[in-house]
């Protein structure tokens, strides 16, 4: 149980500038357990009596009684919302219920009463993901929290906000943790019973409930169990948004909750993605979207494009653990062949390439290592044009190097080509790499930069690892494959000074790979 110190900084925040139609609104897009209006001093009065009645010792030891305390809580907060969304302060009955029921919640014995049980309201909260005005209270902390999601950059991994948020979850992180779920398992309840997208207060306290949910996992280490039912709420959440510009925020946020634990991941699916699922109904609408803009002739919608762009980043992370349900196996594959032909028909430099383009490729080499893709995208004419785009790809272009990079890896030796392609794999892999290497990714770039060296080193090494001996000679004569090994000699851990941080941890990163790679040019 968390210590009572740590509510001390639980203070209440300004309410400067709500408008009591904007909560109205939120609170009835996010739901409730029940209406306020019906709460009134009789209902706080008799709240506050049962609470009295309670022994805490015996509350906080036997569960039958948190139900209870659940009940009271939920009153106590419900009347509170009735105050903050009665529009008709000024009428007779609204006047009398709050005359009634103030003196006795802020009587000390009531303030006393509260704060003896504050801890423990918060704690069997935790357990809780139904509905309730806890949950409203949330949602408004969120929405008046510094800036709204218009204002938000496409960055948005960066702190949007002031200390108020990043400082309240660090404060008690599992209680947070389990406030924010409850906004958007109700969230998720909004945006599938309505057609059309959720109203732009309800996706302002989304977003920012995601990114604290983001947060808060980066600093904590939770349970598989509960990472996995977390990670189901996302999911639910991503597959029933739609595809204005802020709902595409929000995903590209579940694409980072879920990122770091593939077998959670794949628990969740499993979960969640059933043949009649909101799960599956994505995947068509991603097939069927795909092959419209096929069909098309118009100018593509470049929301449509990041819509499908997530739901092969999506397909990429569960492809990982072989995450698909069996149920839907060729639903995803499908997805892919008719985004692989769309692109078939487009030019490297369309928008629809650029946007589409790295994500595809990357799913395909990640799908490989799932069973129902092995036996369709091995040695098939597929697998000839992705090698074939290395001759036209431009190696400054870093998110589609790093996925040629990886699908070379993940089919050299495992399909019939010539030596031709090859070599021309080689030359483009070992350009990217002379660019990381001589530090000409600047500013946001250079992160990636570093991230990507791994992938086109280890491709090389597949690449050496299945040519002949006569090919890696002719791989050596190169001048610029000379450069990158005198480059790659120099670059040792223990011998980068303290100063070159990008070096060092380049060295650090390509370490795995790099002496095989300079183990190639000596055998040659």
């Amino acid at each position: 149980m968390t210590d009572s110190s740590d509510t001390e900084s639980e203070s209440s925040q300004s309410v400067e500038g709500w408008e009591a139609a904007d909560f109205i609104q939120m609170s009835t897009e996010l739901g409730r357990i029940s209406d306020p209006t019906l709460v009134g001093p009789r209902q706080v009065l008799e709240a506050l009596d049962t609470l009295q009645g309670l022994d805490i010792c015996a509350v906080g030891n036997d569960e039958r009684l948190h139900g209870t305390i659940q009940r009271i809580s939920s009153t106590l907060l419900s009347f509170l919302d009735r105050v903050l969304t009665t529009v008709d302060l000024c009428s007779e009955t609204a006047l009398e219920d709050f005359a009634l029921a103030f003196p006795i919640l802020l009587s000390e014995s009531t303030l006393s009463l509260l704060l003896k049980y504050r801890v423990l309201f918060r704690d069997i909260a935790l357990h809780d993901l139904e509905a309730s005005a806890s949950a409203i209270t949330t949602a408004a902390w969120l929405f008046h929290l510094d800036a709204p999601v218009v204002d938000v950059p496409l960055a948005h991994s960066v702190e949007w906000y002031d200390e108020g948020l990043v400082g309240a979850l660090e404060t008690a992180p599992s209680a947070a943790l389990s406030m924010l779920l409850r906004v958007l398992q109700q969230s998720v309840d909004a945006a599938r019973d309505r057609p059309e997208t959720l109203d732009a207060i309800s996706l302002d306290v989304t977003i920012k409930a995601c990114w604290g949910i983001k947060h808060i996992l980066q600093l904590s280490d939770v349970e598989h169990a509960a990472l996995a039912g977390i990670y189901g709420i996302v999911i639910e959440l991503f597959v029933v948004l739609g595809e204005c510009d802020i709902e595409l925020h929000i995903k590209d946020l579940v694409l980072e909750i879920v990122s770091p634990s593939p077998t959670d991941l794949q628990l969740a699916v499993n979960l969640v993605g059933g043949p009649q699922s909101r799960y599956a109904l994505a995947w068509e609408q991603s097939e069927s979207v795909a092959t419209a803009i096929a069909q098309e002739d118009d100018i593509v919608d470049t929301l449509d494009l990041r819509d499908i762009r997530q739901m092969l980043q999506f397909l990429t992370l569960t492809a990982r653990m072989g995450s698909t349900p069996a149920t839907l196996s060729d639903l995803p594959q499908r997805v892919l062949f008719a985004i692989f032909d769309l692109l078939g028909s487009e030019s490297m430099e369309s928008l629809t390439w650029t946007m589409l383009g790295d994500a595809t490729i990357l799913a395909l080499a990640r799908s490989l290592h799932h069973a129902s893709f092995k036996r369709t995208m091995t040695v098939t004419e597929q697998v000839r044009i992705v090698w074939g785009l290395v001759r036209e790809a431009d190696p400054s272009d870093l998110p589609l190097a790093a996925s040629l990079a990886t699908y070379i890896s993940a089919t050299a030796g495992a399909c019939v080509l010539d030596a031709l392609s090859y070599g021309e794999a080689w030359s483009f892999l070992r350009d990217v790499l002379l660019l990381v290497l001589d530090r000409d990714f600047g500013g946001q770039e250079e992160p990636l930069a570093l991230l990507v060296a791994s992938a086109i080193c280890r491709a090389l090494v597949e690449l050496a690892r299945h040519e002949s001996p006569q090919a890696r000679r002719y791989y050596v004569s190169s001048p610029w494959t000379l450069s990158m090994v005198a480059r790659l000699q120099q670059l040792k851990v223990e011998e980068v000074p303290d100063a070159e941080d990008y070096y060092r941890i380049l060295a650090d990163l390509i370490a795995p790979y790099r002496d095989s790679m300079l183990s190639v040019v000596c055998r040659a």
